[in-house]
This record gives C-alpha cells, structure tokens and sequence, in this order.
C-alpha cells in the first residue's frame, strides 16, 4: 500500500464496537488487523465490546478500549446507556460495527440523541432476517458477492449502499515465536499418515458432526491412512469428543485445540475441509490456497468466489456426509491431484484477498464516510 497516494485520516478519530465470543476466529482477527492497522493512523482509535479475548489482544496493542455489556440480548437496556454515555463522551468521527446487534443499537441511537458519526457495517455472515431489523448502517461492507446478495434479498437492502471488500489475509503473519519442536508437528510430519485439516470455532454451523460421520463412512483401509487433524476450540468440544468416541475414531481424529500457529497447521495438512452449513466467506480457505493447499468444501454460495470446481478444490453438499466422504476418498487416492488443485486454487484467489488491498479499499471508505458527514 502506498501511503503517500491515500487520504490522510489522521485529523479523525474511529470507534469500533463488536460484540465477540470467547474463541478466536476469522471474524476476531478481521477485526483485530483493522484495528492494528487504523490505530497508526486515525488521530485517536477506540474500541469497544464486551471482555473477551480480542478485547484483550486489542488492549494490548495500547488502543483505548472499553468493556460494555453487549455479549447477551438480556442486558439490552445496560448496554444501551454504556454505548450512550461511552459515544457522548468520546464523539467519533465514525463508528465501525463488526456485529449485527452492535449496528443495530447505534442506529436506535443515532436516531434518539442525534449522533453525528456515520456508522459502516462490516456484515461478515449470510442470515435470514430474523429480527426484521434492518437498520445496520449508513454504509455497509459485505465479506464476498454472497454476503452481499444476502443483504439485498434477505434485508431488502439497496444494491448501491453496500461495497464487497473481501476479507484480507497476510500470506506470512505468524509473528509469534513458536516451538520449532512442537511435539505435535513433529509427530505429524514423521508419521506416514495423510494429515486431513479442518480448522474452525467448535460450533455448530461449522458442521464437525458432519465431517467425522463421513469419516467413519470412508473404508477401514482408507481411514488406517490418515488423521483428521481438528484445530480449534469452542463449546461443542465436549459433545464432539464424544462423538468421535462413539464412532470408533479416536485414532484417526485429533483435537489439537486453538491454535496461534494456523498457518503451521495448514503447512502440515495434505489438504483441508470446510464443512459448515453456514458462512459468509471462509477465511480458512483462502488461507489454505495462500499456502497452495486445496480444500473441500460445502457448496454455500461463497465457495463458488474461492474455489473452481474439480480444479482448484472439491465442492459437496451441506450436511450430504457420504459426498463429503467420496470427497476425501477421492483426494487421499490422487495425491498428485490434490497438489495440482493447491497450485491451481493460489492463483485463481491470490490477487483479490491480500491484506494490503483490504485495508486500502477501508481506508478509501473511512474517507469517503468523512467527506459524507461534512455534507
């Protein structure tokens, strides 16, 4: 990105409000790299959401954060007056929602004391419309081209109030000092088993129930061939591991928990599977083609913008357990296929997911959104 070609923000200040669970995902560190970046240069950035753990990891890049109660629609009213007295006293030039519910409470207030600050609403999951609220923002950003189909369909939002920014990756940002003998890599790489990946939060739109009863439905031999190595954590842990159990997998299925060292994990795996019933864009999967690993993935309305069909990945049905296992047959019978789709899925998705371009088409919308509320 060149510095020198894009408008200065420095003289603004940005407030990011978010609503996130206690794991870690692709939405977290989306929103943890905007605010990495913004806080150099937006005059003063703030940030605010409920204790968490990208709370935290955002406190500690020095930003001026601040604890409000939105974690639960039962403290609706709490977080009300916290999100008012906090935009009161602080007054942003704009405010940046990363949360359905979070946008939501901006625009009752925007409209109750008259705040000024245009809020941008980064949407970064397709929904129906449950709550029948549409008020999400003045501007909004969709994740991919379904996302945004979603928003005019399902919300009955105007085509020409949302801009598609995909979700921007750093091809090498694992900046943290990691053991180079980590018994799990270590034991991964000498054994000769095909490492399978599936990387996610343990909830149930990622759809691992699905995954380990394909599993279970490949062949003995097939199955004695491979580990399905599961990187995450969240509250299906428990009932998961039991599953797993209960299918008679514990020697194939390895829980390895979170994990800071994601791209250390797609490194190890042969390919990766994505099987969620639900996702706006997955950034695992672009991560994994970054690192030229192809995937197989449910054919949500995404995978159609990141992978060729039969090219550069696999694409099954959502919840269809035995076309996810012909899937992963077919894959660990034809090596030289899966290396050929990795390369071949790298350059179909390189250009369009860097981080540098998705936070330069940011900066160009903070800008526009400033020069919209001079108006």
């Amino acid at each position: 990105m060149t510095k020198q070609a894009l408008p200065a923000l420095k003289h603004h200040t940005i407030l990011y409000i978010h609503k996130a669970g206690s794991g870690w995902g692709g939405a977290q560190q989306g929103v943890f790299d905007m605010v990495s970046h913004f806080r150099n240069e937006f005059q003063e950035t703030y940030f605010a959401s409920n204790r968490c753990l990208l709370y935290d990891r955002v406190a500690q890049l020095g930003v001026d954060c601040h604890a409000i109660s939105i974690s639960s629609v039962k403290s609706f009213p709490l977080t009300l007056i916290q999100l008012a007295r906090l935009l009161l006293r602080l007054r942003p030039d704009i405010v940046h929602s990363n949360h359905r519910y979070a946008s939501i409470l901006y625009m009752m207030l925007k409209k109750v004391i008259r705040l000024k600050a245009p809020l941008l609403y980064t949407a970064r999951s397709s929904f129906p419309d449950k709550t029948r609220f549409r008020m999400l923002g003045d501007s909004i950003v969709a994740v991919s081209e379904s996302v945004k189909k979603n928003l005019i369909h399902q919300f009955k939002i105007s085509e020409d109030k949302i801009r598609t920014i995909y979700n921007g990756i750093e091809l090498n940002d694992d900046h943290g000092q990691f053991d180079a003998e980590d018994p799990l890599i270590t034991n991964l790489k000498e054994s000769d088993k095909i490492v399978i990946g599936s990387i996610g939060s343990l909830v149930p739109v990622k759809g691992h129930a699905y995954l380990f009863l394909a599993v279970q439905q490949l062949p003995k031999e097939i199955r004695e061939k491979i580990k399905l190595l599961v990187v995450g954590d969240g509250p299906m842990r428990p009932e998961l591991e039991t599953q797993v159990h209960q299918l008679g997998l514990d020697d194939v299925v390895i829980f390895a928990g979170h994990r800071a060292d994601v791209h250390r994990m797609i490194d190890v795996c042969s390919f990766l599977i994505n099987s969620s019933v639900q996702e706006g864009l997955s950034r695992v999967v672009v991560e994994s083609y970054l690192r030229s690993r192809p995937v197989i993935a449910t054919d949500l309305d995404y995978a159609a913008e990141v992978i060729i069909p039969n090219q550069s990945g696999l694409i099954v049905p959502v919840r269809d357990c035995r076309s996810l296992a012909m899937a992963m047959k077919r894959y660990i019978e034809n090596p030289e296929m899966v290396k050929m789709h990795g390369v071949r899925g790298k350059s179909f998705i390189a250009d369009r997911f860097t981080l540098s371009r998705m936070l330069e088409n940011y900066h160009f919308l903070y800008h526009e959104l400033l020069i919209q509320k001079r108006k």
